[in-house]
C-alpha cells in the first residue's frame, strides 16, 4: 500500500507543490478549526479538516478527464465503472508543516462537480455559502464558502475553494462577548436563523432533511422579539 501511495502522489506532484501549501496556510490562519477545500474540474482534489484526533488530508489520486463541457461531466456510476483508479485518500497531517504521513485510508470518491455549490462558482464571479456535510464525517453539517479560482480567462476557472466552519458550533464565536442580558444573533437575508448566542445553532431535523427554523421561531426570546422587530 505504501508504494501505491507514493506513486499517487507522485503522479498529483503539480498539484501538491502548489495548491496543498496554499490550502494549509488559510487552514492555519482558520486555527485548524475548519475545513478548506480545493475542487478541481479535472477531479484534482484536496481538502484540509480536523477531528477530535487531529488533522488529516483528504486528496484524489489523479485527475481522470476534462470537466469542462456538458458532455465530458461523468456521473457517480462512471466514475464506479469506467475510472476504477480514481481514489480519494485520507491521511493524517503533521500539524506544522502540512504534509501527510503514515497509512493512507481509501474513501469513495463523490462527483462533486454536480454539487450546485461548486457548479454556481465556477460560473460566477463571487461566492456563494451554502450547508454542506464534512469530507470525513457525513453527519456533520459545516456552513460553507465556495468560490472559482481564477486562471488567466474568467471563461475557465481552474476549480473551485471552499472553506467551511461547523455549523453546531458557530454560536460559540458569540459566547467570548460579555452581552449583559442581551443577544446576538446571524440569519440569512430572508430570516432564517444561522447561529445565535448560547451556542444554538438554527438547524433542526425536518421529515427527510436537515432545515433551517426561522430567526422569529428561536427558543432564545431575545433573538425571536428582534427578529419580529426587523421584520
Amino acid at each position: 500500500m505504501h508504494n501505491h501511495i507514493t506513486l499517487c502522489l507522485i503522479c498529483s506532484v503539480p498539484v501538491m507543490m502548489q495548491v496543498r501549501p496554499a490550502l494549509f496556510l488559510v487552514f492555519s490562519v482558520l486555527t485548524k478549526k475548519a475545513q478548506v477545500t480545493f475542487f478541481g474540474k479535472s477531479g484534482l482534489f484536496l481538502s484540509y479538516t480536523s477531528d477530535s484526533l487531529g488533522v488529516s488530508l483528504v486528496y484524489a489520486n489523479t485527475s481522470y478527464t476534462d470537466l469542462n463541457t456538458t458532455s465530458n461531466a461523468i456521473t457517480f456510476n462512471d466514475l464506479v465503472e469506467n475510472h476504477p483508479t480514481y481514489k480519494w485518500y485520507y491521511q493524517r497531517v503533521d500539524e506544522s508543516t502540512g504534509l501527510p504521513y503514515g497509512e493512507a485510508v481509501i474513501l469513495t470518491p463523490f462527483p462533486y462537480w454536480d454539487a450546485e455549490p461548486v457548479k454556481s462558482s465556477l460560473h460566477s464571479h463571487y461566492g456563494a455559502p451554502s450547508l454542506d456535510h464534512s469530507i470525513i464525517d457525513r453527519k456533520e453539517v459545516l456552513f460553507s464558502f465556495t468560490s472559482s479560482v481564477q486562471g488567466s480567462h474568467f471563461e475557465d476557472p481552474l476549480g473551485a475553494i471552499s472553506i467551511g466552519a461547523p455549523f453546531a458550533k458557530i454560536g460559540t464565536f458569540f459566547d467570548q462577548f460579555d452581552l449583559q442580558g442581551g443577544a446576538i444573533y446571524l440569519a440569512t437575508v430572508d430570516g432564517h436563523l444561522l447561529a445565535q448566542s448560547g451556542g444554538a445553532s438554527g438547524l433542526f431535523k425536518g421529515n427527510d432533511s436537515q432545515v433551517l427554523q426561522y430567526a422569529t421561531e428561536s427558543d432564545n426570546e431575545v433573538v425571536a422579539a428582534a427578529a419580529s422587530y426587523i421584520i
